[in-house]
């Protein structure tokens, strides 16, 4: 009903974890100062990874293959970011 006020209560745990974050860079041609950052987020919080972000992550693998088998760098410089503990509040994409 509109006008009626709502409450709501969330309960959950505080736990303490450690997490890592990879950076793979693909210099851009010489002189160029721009940048392209690719990210995925490569870890699972209670639950299967597979469904997660695995396209995700997939498609990072992929663009960087691709970019990296090139017989010329980039136009611009490649930062790929596999980013670990961004779930709940986790901060690892911070």
């Amino acid at each position: 009903m509109e006008g009626q006020p709502a409450h709501l209560s969330i309960t959950g745990e505080v736990t303490s974890t450690s997490s890592r974050n990879l950076v793979a860079t693909l210099q851009g041609r010489s002189g160029s100062t721009n940048q392209i950052l690719v990210s995925a987020h490569w870890d699972s919080h209670r639950g299967p990874g597979a469904l997660d972000n695995a396209s995700g992550v997939s498609m990072l693998i992929e663009l960087a293959r691709y970019f990296s088998g090139k017989d010329q760098p980039p136009e611009c410089t490649l930062k790929f970011l596999a980013l670990g503990a961004e779930e709940l509040g986790l901060l690892g994409s911070k």
